[in-house]
């Protein structure tokens, strides 16, 4: 008995050791051509599959370049394939460092690393160190984290926003019926600043709704503004929010503080009737905020961005919003 005992065993180690890696191996090779097909150029990449692992090597244009090797089965811990690799980019003055592993019961982990990275177009241009990413998923349930250190963007007119750290997560969990629950978090510190956070968390979001939302956001802002299409587009914005609020959308908070000097919260579940928003403070701080946001966003002068905000919150003090005091607001 004890014979056969260790018989099977030397067997189910024997599978698992040598048979299933070359099975993983096989599937990759089925698939990496179709996985690759959009962003690849194949004259421009190589991929090589062994038994016990692979390796794929690309040209991905304008001095992109990627290397991955995967190892199949790892063993410690167990999963079904383990991905290390680099990719150089203009972008970056080191190598970006890529570590993910896929797990046996479909857990996903990724993590990228950039000691630095600077980007720009015709508008603007980022500038981060010590960059982190992390993607985790597991069972309907994924949380995204990005964590930066010295970052700045700013454009050619003048707007710009520095920031000491960073500090993203972003969670998603997926329910029964095809609801699914959204949590952001956000902290960050600006450059001879204090503190900011926002804290927000959603849920109940029908899927199918939230699609047709975006897709109709997207065809409002490629409209000409009046036109037939735009008009068509907002009627897409006012049927798919009225399926998100009938599916039981409920906005549970949304917490804003900037500075350490202003704090704002809102809730609303827009089928149970208006939103619920309460705070205030600094008045200057929400101007100077909201304008290096608008500025860097709409591509508007400093000074416009400021009259542009400024005037906003005048109009919202007349129709009765927020009361402006003393260099104060309050909701």
């Amino acid at each position: 008995m004890k014979r056969l005992i260790i018989i099977g065993g030397l067997l189910i180690a024997a599978l698992w050791w040598l048979i299933l890696p070359g099975l993983v191996g096989w599937y990759l090779n089925a698939q990496v051509p179709e996985w690759t097909e959009d962003w690849l150029d194949p004259a421009q990449s190589r991929y090589d599959n062994r038994w016990f692992g692979s390796r794929l090597v690309a040209g991905l244009g304008d001095g992109v370049d990627i290397e991955l090797r995967g190892r199949h089965l790892p063993t410690l811990p167990p999963g079904l394939l383990d991905i290390r690799g680099k990719l150089t980019a203009p972008q970056s003055s080191t190598p970006i460092r890529l570590d993910g592993r896929f797990g046996l019961a479909g857990q996903t982990r990724l993590e990228i690393k950039a000691d630095d990275l600077a980007w720009s177009d015709q508008r603007r241009q980022v500038d981060g160190n010590d960059l982190t990413v992390r993607l985790k998923g597991e069972r309907g349930q994924t949380r995204l984290k990005l964590v930066s250190g010295p970052l700045s963007i700013e454009d050619w007119l003048g707007n710009r926003l520095g920031l000491e750290h960073l500090d993203l997560t972003i969670a998603r969990d997926r329910n029964p019926g095809q609801r699914t629950d959204l949590g952001l978090a956000l902290d960050t510190t600006r450059i001879m600043g204090e503190p900011s956070r926002l804290d927000i968390s959603v849920r109940s979001i029908d899927g199918d709704a939230l699609a047709e939302l975006i897709d109709a956001a997207g065809r409002y802002r490629q409209a000409t503004r009046g036109s037939l299409d735009q008009r068509l587009a907002t009627l897409g914005l006012a049927s798919a929010w009225q399926q998100l609020a009938e599916a039981g959308l409920d906005i549970e908070r949304v917490e804003l503080q900037l500075d350490r000097k202003l704090i704002v919260s809102l809730s609303w579940k827009p089928a149970a009737g208006p939103p619920q928003y309460h705070g205030g403070g600094e008045l200057a701080v929400l101007i100077e905020w909201t304008a290096s946001l608008l500025g860097l966003a709409g591509s508007l002068p400093p000074q416009e961005a400021r009259s542009e905000v400024t005037a906003r919150l005048e109009q919202l003090a007349e129709a009765g919003h927020i009361q402006i005091e003393r260099g104060r607001f309050q909701l």
